[in-house]
């Protein structure tokens, strides 16, 4: 009767993890890796702002400068339905530093061209970790806990985003703390787009980003 009964017990547990092995292997693509740490082929923008420096995209480098106006380097291709991935330092103390990720983002079209559209994944004091609207709304949508941000947060120091885009929902993990779970009603905003790193204006400060890597979400295990 024991090894009747350890038997069924053992094929139970063999196939839920076989179940749970396939969902996991049919859950994701190959992941497409976004930055090389070599060149920016992949991506467009000003090339005199935003360059290469150790490894990783760096934006200005002097924060003795204080930058006029937002710029954006953003991905040539649009995406949608993924889990995007990425490290991230901001530094300064002049000014409203700030910086954030776009997605489901486009270039504005009309002025200030400098713009992007689109949802931003924020990053800077008040603001870390929630979803701001930029240019459309121009308003935080999702506002984390700046409470537990503070817990979490490496501040000055580099930091992991781990953003997944299914249809309309988009949640934020920092450093492996989800901090926004938030579905856009429906409406004509789309739920795809570019991939864009922002540096804000106003400010002296610099911003790096390194490690980034999306990995598609196949259509059946959308939100």
């Amino acid at each position: 009767m024991f090894p009747y009964i350890f038997m069924i017990k053992f094929l139970h547990l063999f196939l839920v993890f076989l179940i749970s092995s396939c969902c996991l292997a049919h859950k994701t693509q190959k992941p497409i890796i976004l930055f090389n740490g070599k060149n920016l082929d992949s991506w467009e923008g000003d090339t005199s702002l935003w360059r290469i420096e150790q490894g990783w995209i760096l934006a200005a480098g002097d924060v003795s400068v204080r930058h006029s106006q937002n710029d954006f380097l953003c991905t040539r291709k649009d995406y949608k339905n993924y889990i995007l991935d990425l490290d991230f330092k901001l530094e300064g103390d002049t000014g409203f530093v700030n910086s954030g990720v776009q997605v489901h983002s486009q270039r504005n079209k009309v002025s200030p061209l400098n713009e992007m559209v689109g949802y931003q994944v924020d990053m800077g004091r008040g603001y870390w970790a929630s979803i701001y609207d930029e240019t459309r709304r121009n308003s935080i949508i999702a506002k984390a806990d700046q409470d537990i941000v503070k817990t979490i947060l490496h501040e000055g120091d580099w930091n992991h985003y781990q953003i997944i885009c299914s249809g309309r929902r988009i949640r934020i993990l920092l450093n492996g703390v989800q901090t926004v779970d938030y579905t856009e009603p429906p409406n004509e905003y789309a739920s795809q787009g570019k991939i864009g790193l922002q540096i804000h204006g106003g400010s002296r400060m610099k911003v790096s980003f390194k490690n980034i890597i999306l990995t598609p979400l196949k259509p059946k295990h959308h939100a």
